[in-house]
């Protein structure tokens, strides 16, 4: 069966904008992973009214709720009294947490006081969730009535570190979500979200939920395909990605990078020249992670002239020598106002940009550089 799962993030600061929820962000991607549904993010501020409120509200839908935040030592960290309150549970003190607390404390020279006294407290029949990264135990409550309740502490190192030891392992025994739909996503770019859209909803009809992120410069299409598609279903998948074949750029931006890394990896270094992009490159090596071993010859974009296919092969067959064995030149080079050449070590690509967008512009450089990333 579908699993519903809401988020609930506690605290002033989330609700007022002085820091951003990435904890729902990181929480709702492992959870679609696991095959459950997200269905609300909620945010409610240090008030027992009110997070008894936003309680009731995902209760209506949702058969597990996920909550973040307000289990600290001070006055203003209500979850477990909130929850103790809407389940209709007594607070119990369990002595083992308070001692293991108290050990924590005591290694960093700080002293047990009454506030962290109330972080041994738990609602009657839950178990404590182990915070390997931090002081705060959370708690994982099942109730009679109620939705599954899992509460998790606030700094996202102890939030994620706790979900995957220890409230994984509880939702893998307790659940068994059935996927009934899969995500499939294309990444286009060098074309408006407007053309992207045209194109893939008349192919589409009403065969597919259908959606659209717009990131620029990139537009991504979303659409939940059926765990088992009709053949009809998977000819229009086919002709999606022929049709968007010209700005097709991958299915990920994330998995991309990462593909290319890997890549990157095998070699002992890597050299890249780069007579295109003015650093752009670059920066988009370093978006996801950067890998040590890579030497960067950036050139100035106020030297930038048109090269020969010829030029590029008597380059790289001085720097791709015997001498340098396991490892790899890439180049990009321009070659019009509308295409570039990319090497990898002594192939030679010739890339064509898109509705002739400009080589010198920056979605130009972009498109070369995605199709670097998929190259490798």
């Amino acid at each position: 069966m579908e699993i519903r799962v809401g988020l609930l993030a506690i605290g002033n600061e989330v609700v007022e904008g002085q820091i951003t929820n990435s904890n729902g962000v990181w929480l709702a991607q492992q959870l679609e992973k696991l095959g459950f549904e997200n269905l609300y993010h909620l945010s409610a501020r240090d008030n027992l009214q009110e997070i008894d409120q936003a309680l009731d509200f995902l209760k209506k839908s949702c058969q597990l709720i996920l909550i973040s935040g307000g289990l600290g030592p001070t006055r203003d960290d209500l979850t477990r009294q909130a929850v103790a309150l809407w389940t209709g549970s007594e607070l119990q003190l369990n002595k083992e947490l308070l001692l293991l607390i108290e050990g924590k404390l005591k290694a960093r020279g700080v002293t047990l006081r009454e506030g962290h006294r109330q972080q041994a407290l738990l609602p009657s029949g839950a178990l404590p969730l182990q915070n390997a990264n931090g002081v705060a135990p959370g708690f994982y409550l099942k109730k009679n009535g109620f939705p599954t309740l899992a509460c998790l502490p606030g700094p996202p190192s102890e939030l994620k570190k706790m979900f995957n030891d220890y409230l994984l392992p509880l939702l893998n025994s307790d659940f068994t979500p059935k996927r009934n739909f899969v995500l499939r996503t294309w990444v286009c770019l060098g074309a408006p979200e407007s053309e992207i859209s045209h194109i893939t909803e008349s192919l589409v009809g009403d065969q597919f939920q259908l959606g659209f992120r717009l990131h620029k410069p990139y537009v991504e299409i979303k659409i939940w395909v059926p765990m088992n598609p009709t053949h009809d279903q998977l000819k229009i998948l086919d002709r999606i990605s022929d049709k968007l074949g010209p700005w097709l750029v991958g299915e990920s931006i994330p998995k991309i990078r990462e593909s290319f890394h890997q890549y990157l990896k095998k070699y002992d270094f890597v050299f890249i020249i780069d007579h295109l992009s003015n650093g752009l490159f670059l920066d988009k090596l370093r978006e996801e992670q950067h890998s040590e071993h890579i030497r960067y010859q950036c050139f100035e974009h106020k030297s930038y002239r048109l090269f020969s296919r010829d030029e590029v092969a008597s380059i790289l067959t001085v720097m791709v020598t015997p001498d340098k064995a396991n490892s790899l030149f890439i180049a990009l080079f321009p070659r019009s106002e509308s295409s570039a050449w990319l090497a990898f070590n002594k192939n030679i690509e010739a890339i064509e940009i898109p509705r002739n967008i400009s080589i010198q512009s920056q979605l130009g450089r972009l498109y070369v550089i995605e199709k670097c990333f998929l190259t490798a």
